[in-house]
């Protein structure tokens, strides 16, 4: 061994020991490369003995796979360009600056078993009497490094289901406009990220009857859009559950409705609550009929005199699955000519600009205004436009939905 070697192996006996007792692995070279001083902890990571790697170029000793399958020197494979660990000694040796903590993935073979590693390495100049030499100290990071990969596959497969979810919540809104006479619809819906509680569905009762709700499921993710999924098969004509027991096809009544709903979704059951209107339009009769179960009340924008005026549909009620036993009750209202009602869940009325100010209700009512003279599809689209600027580049925190129609005396 040469002196400088023997000079540095005579450290003193304290500091051998306070480096045997770090976690990390400490490893000394000279500028070639070669191996001069190791602690404890390193030869244990790569399960080699000191015998075995003093003098031995640097990843020749610490098993690097590049050099074990080309069966040479470190420094001379064909990887060793690539090399990060040997960049940071370099760019060490050549300009003096240290670096900290670089990650290095590696495969290493240690024991006669071949293994990938995750390692971060720091380095350093180190003047010994006159000579330069390079610490080098690797942190094992593997067990975090894994965790990370887990963490990262579990979000990822995360993110599938909640997409799988999202594409399931789509396809329960209208594919298209229900053929209605006297009814025109619209609507527009601009989830948040990911998936959420809102919903809304439009479907023929029967032969003079129209059928629509907007839901609002209390919270997101997939445990709202799981309430969202099984309200909105209740909700379908088909399953009877809007109609009244051996009524001979005769809907059930909002209220009746909403009472069903209370009975079927409890907090102790659910873990939740959520809003809803629900309303028939009789089109023969041009009567609509609702009741709001703590949703945001419907608008109706009426033309009188060649002015067209703007207001809310009021409809007292608790959400549903709160259990505030309070009775539910209906609203009536006769329709005219011209007629526009909105239907839209609070993601309108709290989508917030920069300054935190909430698009609220007065900017709803100048929209509907606004809009009042192009056909509904138009308006409902115009308004998700403005509702969305309104809050600039930030994303919307709150799924936004619409649900509008037109009514019209005529046949067509």
């Amino acid at each position: 061994m040469s002196e400088q070697y023997e000079d540095v192996c005579e450290s003193n006996e304290l500091l051998n020991t306070v480096l045997d007792n770090v976690d990390a692995g400490v490893l000394l070279m000279d500028d070639g490369f070669n191996v001069v001083m190791v602690n404890q902890t390193l030869l244990r990571l790569f399960d080699v003995t000191w015998e075995s790697i003093q003098g031995v170029k640097c990843g020749n000793a610490l098993g690097c796979i590049h050099a074990v399958l080309e069966g040479g020197k470190c420094g001379e494979t064909s990887q060793c360009e690539e090399c990060g660990l040997r960049g940071s000694v370099l760019d060490v040796m050549r300009c003096g600056v240290p670096s900290d903590r670089k990650r290095l993935r590696r495969e290493f073979v240690s024991g006669g078993t071949r293994r990938r590693m995750f390692l971060e390495h720091s380095t350093r100049r180190v003047e010994h009497r006159g000579s330069g030499l390079i610490l080098v100290v690797l942190y094992d990071v593997s067990e975090l490094e894994q965790s990370r990969r887990d963490l990262m596959e579990s979000k990822a497969q995360l993110d599938r289901d909640i997409e799988a979810a999202a594409e399931i919540q789509r396809s329960l809104l209208p594919s298209a406009s229900p053929i209605a006479r006297r009814l025109r619809f619209g609507w527009n819906f601009r989830p948040c990220a990911g998936v959420g509680g809102d919903l809304f569905h439009v479907a023929r009762l029967d032969e003079k009857r129209v059928g629509m709700y907007m839901l609002d499921v209390c919270g997101h993710g997939v445990s709202a859009a799981m309430i969202t999924v099984s309200v909105s098969r209740m909700m379908r004509p088909e399953t009877g559950m809007l109609f009244k027991p051996g009524g001979g096809g005769e809907p059930l009544p909002p209220s009746g409705v909403m009472s069903m709903l209370e009975r079927e979704y409890p907090f102790e059951r659910f873990g939740s609550y959520f809003t809803m209107l629900y309303m028939i339009v009789d089109t023969e009769q041009g009567e609509m009929v609702w009741c709001s179960a703590g949703h945001p009340w419907p608008v109706l924008a009426r033309r009188v005199g060649g002015e067209t005026s703007v207001r809310t549909l009021d409809s007292e009620g608790p959400a549903i699955g709160i259990g505030a036993d309070v009775p539910f009750s209906d609203r009536r209202l006769r329709l005219r000519q011209g007629d526009r009602v909105i239907l839209y869940t609070d993601g309108i009325l709290e989508r917030a600009d920069d300054e935190g100010e909430q698009y609220g209700e007065g900017r709803m009512f100048t929209d509907a205004l606004r809009t009042a003279d192009r056909p509904i599809s138009e308006a409902m689209n115009a308004m998700l436009r403005d509702v969305l600027a309104f809050g600039g580049d930030t994303p919307p925190q709150d799924d936004i939905a619409l649900l509008g129609f037109d009514y019209t005396e005529s046949q067509g």
